[in-house]
């Protein structure tokens, strides 16, 4: 698997590079972020977590799908590749959340709107509950692309300054709202 998934790498890296500029502003507040963190970020094109994997080099895994992305082995073996969690319930995924963040030492990407969207909706809660529960602090990401849709187009990456919530007293709704303004702020 680890050699299927370098050489699935490889090619996006060059399908990206070609026919992608991409840009990122504030890289600094996640290259020295102390690992487990939540990536959060808005979600208005297919191709974003694959321009997350190949911009941000750290190993992450993507907070999830559902289950019809799993209906087939080929859509299993491309979330398998790109490290997408299926969701099936909001328990099941905290227990997964768990396992990734701390045992794996790895960092999870979320998508709060839970469905994609050129425009910012609303959020579900479930990244603001699942920080606060695992107190993980939160980088709010925006992404977007100046000619979405076309074969070639310039896409912009903001970060967020790192939200913090393993020492604040903060509620899910205010958390969630929080996070909705400062990825809202990055467009």
């Amino acid at each position: 698997m680890v050699i299927i998934r370098i050489f699935c790498f490889v090619i996006l890296k060059g399908y990206i590079r070609l026919f992608y500029s991409v840009s990122v502003k504030n890289f600094y507040y996640l290259k020295n972020s102390k690992t487990p963190i939540i990536i959060a970020s808005n979600h208005p094109s297919l191709i974003d977590t694959l321009i997350f994997k190949i911009v941000f080099p750290r190993v992450f895994y993507v907070n999830g799908a559902k289950s019809n992305y799993f209906s087939n082995p080929i859509k299993r073996l491309t979330m398998k590749l790109g490290r997408v969690q299926q969701i099936s319930s909001f328990e099941n995924f905290v227990a997964e959340t768990k396992d990734i963040l701390f045992c794996r030492g790895k960092d999870l990407l979320m998508y709060p709107q839970m469905s994609r969207s050129s425009n910012l909706t609303h959020f579900v809660d479930w990244c603001a509950k699942t920080s606060l529960m695992l107190e993980v602090n939160i980088i709010p990401v925006n992404i977007r692309y100046k000619s979405k849709g076309k074969l070639r187009s310039k896409v912009q990456i903001c970060i967020g300054e790192p939200i913090l919530t393993n020492s604040s007293n903060i509620s899910v709704i205010k958390l969630n709202n929080l996070l909705y303004q400062k990825i809202k702020e990055l467009d």
